[in-house]
């Protein structure tokens, strides 16, 4: 448990982010006894192996962390509010089936430089004029400051819902994801997904801002029209210029706002961003950490 503890511990440290005791029962890799938990927790700050500042939990010492969590936190409460009329705005679209909330605000924190991203599932064989059609929506927002509240990060269809890489960081975004349209797609995504148990087996999905998925009138008529076999080769088209372009993008070196090289990969079932191999890197990242940490507390355990 120990371990388990300290693993969960070092994969938030890497994003600055102290985690509560509930939270640390929700993210631990083992079935665990709750109130064992809170013992081990007890004994671990009396060893000074971590640090408990009002009701956080973390590898670091002092009450910075903790003090920037709750104002996050804080600021999560109103990005959510936007986030689920954004979502709502978003079900309207032909083809979408399910939006989800991912990212930082998934976890409830936001800041000044927060954007609101979204997990979009789409129906079968059309993601991507779904993906086109709101995309060129969402450019017009961007004269008003607005682009932000559109992040449209993660794309698959009911096809593909099941995620093929499995690690921790994806079963981390998937049990954290916030569903908000379309109830019946999401319950299909968490059951494809189901591995995400072997590594956070006391998680529960937050589904409190979930609504069915939108029916509108004019959503129904549009996907009739796109319907027509004729469309067929334009969603394969519309996937090849995407890649095409975001492939020049990565060549060129060319850098998001947040300064990161730009990165996607693209399939007929998924669209996702991957700036400089995140994932990749982060895993490796937390890796290290982790062996450095394990390392240091066995030292400590010898000593005692």
């Amino acid at each position: 448990m120990r371990n388990c503890l300290l693993s969960t511990l070092t994969y938030f440290d890497m994003f600055h982010y102290p985690l509560t005791a509930d939270e640390l029962y929700a993210f631990c890799a083992k079935a665990v006894d709750r109130q064992k938990l809170e013992v081990e927790l007890s004994e671990m700050v009396s060893e000074q192996l971590i640090f408990h500042t009002d009701r956080f939990y973390s590898l670091c010492p002092g009450n910075q962390l903790a003090e920037r969590r709750i104002k996050g936190n804080k600021a999560a409460i109103s990005q959510l509010q936007i986030a689920s009329k954004i979502a709502w705005l978003i079900s309207l679209f032909p083809y979408v089936r399910g939006v989800g909330i991912s990212g930082s605000l998934s976890k409830n924190f936001a800041d000044e430089s927060s954007d609101i991203d979204f997990f979009i599932i789409t129906a079968k064989d059309r993601l991507w004029i779904s993906r086109t059609i709101l995309m060129l929506f969402r450019k017009i927002w961007v004269p008003f400051g607005r682009g932000k509240w559109f992040c449209m990060n993660y794309w698959v269809d009911e096809a593909g819902i099941e995620i093929v890489e499995k690690n921790i960081f994806t079963a981390i975004e998937i049990a954290t994801l916030v569903p908000m349209c379309g109830e019946k797609t999401f319950e299909d995504f968490f059951a494809a997904n189901e591995w995400t148990r072997n590594y956070l087996p006391n998680y529960v999905v937050n589904n409190k801002f979930l609504r069915v998925k939108n029916n509108w009138l004019m959503k129904r008529l549009l996907e009739t029209v796109f319907d027509l076999p004729i469309f067929n080769k334009l969603e394969r088209r519309l996937m090849l210029i995407t890649g095409k372009r975001y492939k020049k993008k990565t060549e060129d070196g060319q850098l998001n706002k947040k300064g990161i090289l730009i990165g996607m990969q693209a399939s007929e079932r998924y669209s996702k961003h991957n700036p400089q191999n995140f994932q990749f890197v982060l895993l490796k990242r937390y890796e290290q950490k982790l062996n450095d940490l394990l390392q240091k507390v066995s030292k400590h355990a010898a000593i005692f």
